[in-house]
C-alpha cells in the first residue's frame, strides 16, 4: 500500500517526461463487483487464530474474498451480524480507512478489530456496501 501511495505522489502534475503522455494512470478501486464473504469462524475452539498469544473469543474472524479482476477498496464498507429474527447482535463495523484487497486476494477481520461477536449456535454475517441498507452478501449458519 505504501508503494502505491508513493507512486501516485511521485507523478508530476501537468508535466510529463519527454515522449510520454501527461495522463495519470487510472486506478479502478471503486468497482468491488467480485467482493464476497468467504468464510467466518464463530467458535475458535481455543486456537490462537490471530496470533496474539491468547486463545479466546477475540479469535473469531470473518474473511472476505475479492473474486474480481481489479483491486477493491473497502473504505466505507461494513461487516455486520444479525440473528435469525433479523435483530442485530453487534453494532456494524464500518471500515473507515483505505483498505485494499487485490484481485484474487483475501482479508481476515478479527473480533478484536470489529467488535462483532458471532453467536456460537446460529447467526448471519452480512457485508454491506457504502451507504447501503441491503447486504451485498450474507451467509447464515
Amino acid at each position: 500500500m505504501v508503494a502505491l501511495i508513493l507512486l501516485i505522489v511521485a507523478l508530476p502534475l501537468g508535466r510529463a517526461p519527454r515522449g510520454r503522455s501527461a495522463t495519470r494512470p487510472q486506478l479502478s478501486l471503486q468497482s468491488c463487483d467480485g467482493l464476497q464473504l468467504n468464510e467466518f469462524l464463530p467458535v475458535p475452539h481455543e486456537i490462537d487464530w490471530d496470533g496474539n498469544g491468547t486463545a479466546g473469543p477475540d479469535d473469531e474472524w470473518i474473511e472476505l474474498y475479492n473474486a474480481g479482476d481489479t483491486p477493491c477498496d473497502l473504505e466505507g464498507w461494513a461487516l455486520d451480524d444479525e440473528d435469525e429474527a433479523g435483530v442485530d447482535s453487534s453494532p456494524p463495523h464500518v471500515i473507515t480507512q483505505t483498505t485494499l484487497i487485490a484481485p484474487g486476494g483475501y482479508m481476515v477481520f478479527y473480533r478484536r478489530e470489529t467488535g462483532i461477536a458471532l453467536h456460537n449456535d446460529s447467526d448471519c454475517v452480512r457485508l454491506l456496501p457504502p451507504s447501503a441498507i441491503v447486504a451485498s452478501d450474507q451467509s447464515c449458519y
